[in-house]
């Protein structure tokens, strides 16, 4: 019985060579693998489609979001308008956040790094398209702070942890260079866009 078991480790030390542990992740590899090809780029940009305010109700969607301003009425009861009644928002709720914007500035960072090195392949078109596609979604999210703050951070790179580089970063713009830099953007998607989706 010794022997038969010797024999049995000799042979799995023996086939245990395979490197296996040493291979890429098949669901996802680092930065530099990933951001290869026009199929990279459109996963990595789709993610930012549910930023937008759209919703499968009946009466939801983008004008849901005007009902309690002088634009549009709701048939509905709305706090805002009692005295009294107004509660101050959530922390989770509040519209200073930059999770989004991390997000996208990280795709478009990324990708146009990939670009320049040459290390995307593929249809330069299509890789530009989704490029622009992230850029028109870093103007979205910037609008939102537009309208909710007026003056608020211009952020266009990926921030690091360090404390002082944050600090600095989160300096507020006026609210005319925040236009001016959500144009910039609109017109950088426009440049890179197709008419139509590919």
């Amino acid at each position: 019985m010794k022997k038969y078991i010797a024999i049995a480790l000799a042979a799995l030390s023996l086939s245990s060579c395979n490197d296996f542990i040493d291979r890429q992740p098949l669901d996802f590899g680092d930065e530099d693998a990933y951001f290869t090809s026009p199929n990279d780029f459109a996963l990595s940009v789709n993610k930012f489609y549910e930023f937008l305010p759209l919703n499968n109700d009946l009466w939801g969607g983008l004008y849901s979001e005007d009902i309690v301003s002088d634009n549009q009425a709701s048939s509905g009861y709305q706090n805002l308008f009692y005295e009294g009644d107004k509660k101050t928002v959530a922390k989770n709720v509040s519209q200073w956040n930059f999770e989004k914007l991390r997000g996208i500035n990280f795709f478009i960072n990324k990708a146009e790094e990939s670009l320049a090195n040459g290390h995307a392949t593929g249809n330069e078109p299509d890789l530009n398209h989704y490029l622009g596609e992230g850029y028109f979604f870093r103007a979205y999210d910037m609008f939102r702070l537009l309208t909710n703050f007026g003056d608020a951070p211009i952020l266009l790179e990926m921030q690091t942890d360090n404390r002082d580089e944050l600090t600095e970063s989160s300096k507020r713009y006026p609210r005319n260079e925040v236009a001016r830099q959500i144009l910039s953007d609109l017109d950088r998607a426009i440049e890179l866009m197709y008419d139509k989706a590919p």
